[in-house]
């Protein structure tokens, strides 16, 4: 397989499993914005930062610039519609999650803010030592790289 069409199978939605692809994306999307809201509620850098991880919006980015080199018109527009939505999409449900933060702390007596209303079992999570060894290989079954943690 030639290099040009591996780089369009890697980020292009098209072909025999674009509803796989594009189910992912949409999963992957709503999965990033709940754990990001969650994690400005929780006021947890590494909450929001996880979430970035997780987050598929590179794909279409890196499929805007693939049909722009290319030349490849009708990628182009899919790519650039799937980033607006998919950033709209994060947006909405980033502003619905806030509001309803920020209406229960309202409601509560004398304006006093509790606990967020987020799992704090998300700030537990144990993290590779610094000296780490990364492995990345292309996973064909996933939206986001397979990335593979090695603590030394």
């Amino acid at each position: 397989m030639d290099d040009i069409q591996r780089m369009r199978d890697a980020v292009f939605f098209e072909g025999p499993d674009v509803r796989g692809r594009l189910s992912r994306f949409w999963i992957l999307i709503v999965l990033a914005s709940v754990i990001a809201a969650a994690g400005i509620a929780a006021d947890s850098t590494a909450t929001v930062i996880g979430a970035m991880i997780v987050a598929p919006l590179m794909i279409p980015i890196l499929g805007t610039m693939l049909s722009v080199v290319l030349a490849d018109r009708s990628n182009l527009i899919r790519s650039l519609l799937l980033l607006a939505c998919g950033a709209i999409t994060a947006i909405a449900i980033g502003c619905r999650c806030t509001l309803e933060h920020f209406e229960s702390d309202a409601a509560k007596p004398n304006g006093s803010q509790g606990e967020p209303h987020c799992p704090r079992q998300l700030e537990d999570v144990p993290l590779p030592s610094h000296n780490t060894e990364f492995d990345a290989r292309r996973s064909s079954n996933d939206q986001v790289p397979n990335v593979n943690c090695v603590a030394a």
